[in-house]
């Protein structure tokens, strides 16, 4: 009901009450009874007014409320009071529906820019809550879900105190990451306003690590002229070694035996060369799963017990946890771990095999280093490697025994670096030589 309905209606009612009394007092009851009809009348419809009003708004809350505005209040009423404030009602019904579809359009929007952005992006209102996060971000952490700042503790100590004292419009270096990936990242902070609250923003962006970058293309020329010396060499090799053996048996004569048996063995050597070549150009992606460190450990241990026990040796493992966990590729690291344990079981031998004094050991310890990776320090008593030669032990082909291919730490530093982790040679002295992992 309008203003102005409403004071016709409350001057009717003022003016019937009133000629009522005075039709009463002066004895014209007949004409007072007509008078108390419109009275009655006029409180009747007053009451109609107000309970269909309140009805309405009533229902018109509701629905918006449910979320529903497909409701549309006739506008063909008999009474205009009805009619104007229906009109009215569906004009709010209107602006509402124009406002929800704007937002939606906002907010599809906003989540098209956060998808397609290549830069990470959280936005964080007051008590932590994450109102935005895109799936940069999500990679960067290895989660599916930040429902609050404070979650991202759980995978890096600390990250959210960082986040937080972090001062509007500044920016600061961080280590972001998981278990699997770690990378240095510059985060900067603005705060927005999403209606009345305020929102911290961080931008979180990955810092370009141009000498891995350079490694990287590096490490891929390598392998493609690798793959293509080898397919030449085995072309012209393999059918050497076949017919070196072919010829052996068509023919008695020693010198002449004696002469294949060196071309087939020089054959077949330089085929065993190429094919560690194409072991180090071949190193599949790694299949990534959790696997318990120690059982892996001692399958690569064991056939080289004997060795260790002949020349009286012993290992000595320390772990911080034995049930401790690794996320790799189980198959591809036993081969790096058996590489490095058989280079530290020759370098034993090498001191300790003729009776030289002292106890051979190898030493093998893991922990949880304070960047959150996984560090496995494996040592040896043996002899020391030359420094001439310490620069040089992770080159293909490098070797400084007779038997020896120069693959082993070659390709165990391609599965490492496939596994976005590193090995290094941390220690060679007379006391002990140290190969540090880090995964």
């Amino acid at each position: 009901m309008g203003l102005g309905s409403l004071i016709v209606f409350a001057v009717l009612l003022i003016v019937s009450a009133g000629a009522a009394v005075w039709l009463v007092i002066n004895g014209m009851y007949w004409m007072a009874a007509a008078a108390v009809a419109a009275v009655l009348f006029l409180v009747y419809r007053l009451v109609v007014l107000y309970t269909g009003n309140v009805r309405k708004l009533n229902y018109l809350l509701s629905a918006f409320e449910n979320g529903d505005l497909t409701f549309h209040f006739a506008e063909n009423s008999s009474y205009l009071q009805d009619r104007i404030f229906n009109i009215l009602l569906n004009r709010v019904r209107d602006f509402v529906s124009e406002q929800q579809r704007l937002r939606k359009d906002c907010e599809a929007f906003h989540q098209a820019v956060e998808s397609l952005s290549r830069t990470g992006l959280m936005g964080v209102a007051p008590g932590g809550e994450v109102r935005c996060v895109n799936s940069v971000v999500r990679e960067m952490f290895g989660v599916n879900t930040v429902g609050n700042v404070a979650d991202l503790d759980r995978i890096m100590p600390g990250m959210a105190s960082r986040l937080e004292a972090l001062e509007d419009g500044s920016s600061v270096e961080l280590p972001v990451g998981s278990e699997l990936r770690l990378f240095n990242v510059s985060v900067e902070c603005r705060t927005v306003m999403d209606g009345q609250t305020p929102v911290r923003v961080y931008v979180f962006e990955e810092k370009a690590d141009e000498a891995a970058e350079a490694r990287s293309q590096e490490n891929a020329q390598w392998q493609k002229m690798t793959r293509i010396i080898s397919h030449e060499v085995l072309n012209t090799i393999t059918p050497i070694v076949s017919l070196s053996d072919t010829l052996l048996g068509m023919t008695e004569d020693h010198n002449v035996r004696e002469g294949i048996e060196v071309i087939g063995e020089s054959a077949r050597g330089l085929l065993g060369f190429v094919n560690g070549y194409r072991s180090l150009s071949r190193v599949p992606v790694p299949k990534i799963h959790p696997f318990k460190f120690k059982p892996m450990l001692d399958y690569v241990l064991q056939p080289l017990m004997p060795d260790i026990e002949t020349i009286g040796g012993r290992v000595d493992i320390s772990l911080d946890d034995d049930g401790m966990v690794l996320f790799a590729d189980e198959q591809l690291m036993r081969q790096v771990f058996a590489n490095i344990l058989k280079n530290a079981v020759n370098a034993l031998r090498d001191r300790f095999g003729d009776s030289h004094p002292g106890v051979p050991v190898i030493i093998i310890r893991a922990f949880v280093n304070a960047s959150d990776n996984t560090e496995i320090h494996i040592s040896n008593n043996g002899w020391p490697i030359p420094d001439a030669d310490a620069e040089h032990i992770f080159d293909p082909f490098f070797t400084t025994r007779a038997e020896g291919t120069g693959v082993g730490l070659a390709l165990s530093r391609q599965i490492m670096r496939a596994h976005s982790g590193t090995i290094r040679l941390d220690r060679t002295d007379p006391a002990l030589t140290t190969f540090v992992l880090t995964l």
